[in-house]
């Protein structure tokens, strides 16, 4: 096979063991998923190709969309909490406080 970096022919294929960090500072609150992958290396170049076993893929995924249902639900918290009226439901509610017919004082 010819890599696909250099086009020559010497790649030799290692096992490996790695640590994926999710990206920015609101990784650092994540888990590390460690990943085998069999890696690809050119021994002229050093050009190395590589892919995520299945397994620490669907890990991968998996906290991806745990995070961002996690960061819709903080953004919702959050307009709630900037706008308290969000909260509630507008149609029972007085926006003169007085929580009757403003003509009659009931």
């Amino acid at each position: 096979m010819r890599c696909k970096s250099c086009k020559l022919e010497r790649q030799l294929a290692f096992g490996a063991e790695m640590i994926v960090h999710f990206p920015g500072m609101e990784g650092l609150d994540r888990p590390i998923v460690w990943v085998f992958p069999k890696l690809l290396v050119c021994m002229d170049c050093g050009f190395t190709e590589f892919a995520i076993p299945e397994t620490e893929l669907a890990l991968l995924a998996s906290d991806i969309r745990k995070s961002e249902a996690l960061r819709r639900e903080e953004s919702a918290e959050d307009i709630t909490l900037r706008d308290p009226g969000l909260g509630s439901d507008r149609r029972t509610s007085d926006p003169s406080g007085g929580g009757g017919d403003p003509e009659t004082n009931a």
